[in-house]
């Protein structure tokens, strides 16, 4: 179709847009009476844990009978361990691209108590248990060598190594060692608990499967949380209890160790790219009381006992905490408000940015869950994006704004939860938030809105146009969203030359 002439055609345009003009009336939020709706208690599976297999070495002995290494293996600290963890994780990825099935380790002195090390099998993120798995042997009282089982062919070997390499980049950029010690374990809790999901199926073991797949049980989210924090610097083991089926960790931050329970800040119905706090940086006192029941852990010679993230500003935090400058931003409830609150770390005071409301039961207008929110966060280029139950918000911290900036269609579900990748926001539209979320439950939007686009669905059509003129008329109001991609000639204000240049760019596509 050829470019129409503004000027000639001014009045078929008109008259174009009198035709597709669609009055659309926004209703006022009705408030009605408060009405108390409780969800189900949560109730997650227990994943039986699993230990590296660890056998006595028949290929070590020397011609003489004795061991090839005779030397009693000295006692082996923990933080030590994290070292030799390390050591061995590069061993095995040397190996696995060398095309090698075993590991010599025995010039390491390895003690077989080192409790850290006989989690290898689990804590090295190349490993799957499917394709690639590996045994641990020892001779005397020391480890000798890790016997790789690799059901991969070389070229596939590599591109798994790469593939595992780059999700661990990416961690490690979340988790990035200009940021403090304190901000790199927040940091990635938070990434973990929005990005990842527990396996109810109880299936998924490996940090390498959580990666990958975005699903495991605690053992997974455990090792791949200690990995990643032991190659940022940050002193941090994986735990485990026998008697509850469960793995968490501990990290020693300013001196003091604390426990760190990734899995249970993440909710077992998952709700989309949100983050608990409720398990972070505690004691062994406040893990161990009655409203977190946690007990009967290994490496009790690390004693958590300093309770001063307990009542930090994160721990009223439902979504990841975003940082700006020395801001630290987060949705939650503070002191009966449900908002944006922005804690100043210059002084450590906490304020309301913005108002989010209750959540409504769906398709009611007086039931709401008390207390309870499902608001996502997202930074992006110095904006704070985060979600109502009908509306994505985004706020400017330089103005202290905040602009609704889009309106999804709520006609089959409200947002509960949302989360931001790259220059995309996806949040999830469901009718409970008692029900996990499922892939049909999805919706996004492009933050490098496409010019033209008003209505947000990712292309230019007449009904842009139609839109656009409602609005410069006076008819309807757009999004903040809407107007960026409305001003057609980047003037910094919608008018009706944009209506126009909006028409022309339609025709010529």
């Amino acid at each position: 179709m050829r470019a129409c002439d503004g000027k000639k055609y001014a009045g078929r345009i008109l008259a174009a847009l009198l035709c597709v003009l669609v009055l659309t009336a926004v209703p006022a939020a009705a408030l009605g009476s408060e009405a108390a709706m409780p969800l189900p208690a949560e109730e997650r599976p227990a994943a039986p844990l699993r230990e590296t297999e660890i056998l006595p070495d028949p290929e070590t002995a020397s011609p003489n009978g004795t061991s090839g290494n005779t030397e009693t293996a000295a006692s082996c600290t923990p933080e030590e361990q994290l070292a030799l963890l390390t050591e061995l994780c590069g061993r095995i990825r040397t190996a696995l691209l060398a095309g090698r099935s075993s590991v010599t380790i025995s010039d390491l002195a390895i003690p077989v108590s080192a409790a850290q090390v006989r989690h290898i099998g689990y804590y090295c993120p190349y490993l799957d248990g499917t394709n690639i798995s590996a045994l641990l042997y020892y001779q005397s009282s020391s480890y000798s060598r890790i016997a790789l089982t690799n059901g991969l062919g070389q070229e596939q070997t590599v591109a798994w190594i790469d593939r595992i390499d780059a999700g661990l980049a990416e961690l490690a950029a979340v988790a990035d060692q200009s940021l403090s010690p304190e901000e790199r374990v927040l940091r990635l809790h938070d990434y973990m608990c929005a990005h990842y999901h527990y396996d109810t199926a109880l299936e998924k073991y490996y940090p390498a499967i959580l990666m990958t797949e975005g699903l495991g049980v605690c053992q997974s989210y455990a090792y791949l949380f200690q990995y990643v924090m032991v190659q940022q610097g940050v002193e941090c083991y994986a735990v485990e209890s026998d008697g509850m089926n469960h793995a968490w960790n501990m990290v020693k931050l300013n001196g003091h160790y604390y426990h760190l329970d990734v899995t249970w800040d993440d909710p077992v119905q998952d709700n989309f790219g949100l983050a608990g706090h409720s398990y972070f940086l505690l004691t062994d006192a406040t893990v161990g009381d009655e409203n977190h029941e946690h007990y009967g852990w290994d490496l009790t010679e690390l004693v958590c006992d300093d309770a001063s993230f307990e009542t930090a500003y994160m721990t009223a935090a439902g979504s990841p905490v975003a940082f700006l400058g020395s801001d630290r931003y987060y949705c939650g409830v503070v002191n009966g408000k449900q908002g944006l609150f922005c804690m100043h770390a210059d002084t450590g005071s906490v304020e309301l940015a913005a108002e989010i409301g209750y959540w409504y039961v769906f398709e009611s207008t007086s039931s709401y869950y008390p207390g309870r929110i499902w608001a996502g966060l997202y930074e992006y280029r110095g904006r704070l994006y985060f979600n109502t139950y009908r509306e994505v918000l985004v706020y400017d911290p330089s103005t202290g704004k905040t602009e609704v900036f889009c309106q999804p269609d709520t006609a089959d579900g409200y947002i509960y939860g949302m989360l931001g990748e790259g220059d995309r926001l996806i949040w999830s539209c469901q009718q409970t938030p008692s029900v996990p979320y499922d892939s049909k439950d999805l919706r996004k939007i492009e933050l490098q809105f496409l010019m033209g686009d008003v209505t947000c669905d990712g292309a230019v059509t007449l009904e842009d146009v139609a839109v656009l003129f409602r609005h410069v008329t006076g008819r309807t109001h757009l999004t903040a969203g809407a107007l960026a991609a409305a001003d057609m000639d980047e003037d910094g204000n919608v008018a009706l030359n944009d209506v126009a240049l909006l028409y022309r760019r339609y025709v010529q596509e």
